[in-house]
């Protein structure tokens, strides 16, 4: 489908001088509206999947902090497993509703020029490093350290941030897996405190890849926004 057929489907008139019909008017204001539900659905799966996973760590640790329990080992297995199984869940359903969270947003930027005008494709933002040459008025505003670089406002995408916090979470899960089963294979490659020693660098790691990743990876997609419809069939048997 290209930009033609799209406007035909939707009665999207290209003519800004001319009032915008009433199919393309109930389209934007129904993308508008789903959109506005697959945010809102968004955080609260991830507050649902936050909830269990809590719960999970809470009974894994009160578990291995217990003295003498009956199948230890075998309830801390499963206890990590539940958690992989249940962070894996929650990083795939991320993923799922960014999917449709972008395909609203895409149907928006193509509608909204002949009713809003270009709102949502058009951001606001302080002016950056090069229009502040232009600007010596503003020169003195890049001296904030603080402002700048830990409470001033930045191009990070917080879904990005909560899918990588879940691959994070993933990983810890499965080193956690990991150490429940060399626990009841009693596999004893090193000492207790060797052993100690390679899991806490091995977590560190894990950490400082995964808070390279939120700054490295995180940023907003400011580029061009460039979208390949499909349009779906539905019939009756």
């Amino acid at each position: 489908m290209d930009n033609k057929e799209y406007q035909r489907h939707f009665g999207i008139i290209t003519d800004e001088l001319q009032k915008p019909s009433d199919k393309h008017l109930r389209a934007f204001t129904q993308v508008a509206d789903i959109r506005k539900f697959e945010i809102e659905m968004y955080w609260k799966r991830a507050t649902y999947f936050w909830t269990i996973i809590a719960i999970t760590f809470t009974g894994y640790f009160a578990l291995a902090s217990a003295n003498s329990f009956p199948f230890k080992n075998t309830f801390s297995l499963l206890l990590s497993s539940m958690g992989s199984v249940f962070t894996l869940s929650w990083f795939l359903v991320n993923r799922g509703s960014k999917y449709w969270q972008e395909n609203w947003e895409n149907h928006l930027d193509l509608m909204e020029n002949g009713i809003t005008g270009p709102l949502y494709k058009t951001v606001l933002s302080r002016p950056s490093v090069e229009a502040k040459k232009n600007a010596p008025q503003l020169a003195s505003t890049d001296k904030d350290f603080i402002d700048k670089h830990i409470t001033g406002p930045k191009k990070i995408s917080a879904s990005k941030i909560n899918q990588l916090v879940a691959f994070y979470l993933l990983g810890i899960w499965l080193i956690l897996v990991m150490t429940t089963i060399t626990n009841i294979l009693k596999l004893s490659f090193w000492s207790e405190s060797t052993m100690e020693v390679v899991l806490s660098v091995g977590v560190l790691i894990w950490s400082a890849i995964a808070t390279s990743l939120m700054f490295c990876k995180s940023a907003t997609y400011t580029g061009i926004q460039t979208s390949e419809a499909r349009k779906r069939s539905s019939n009756l048997l």
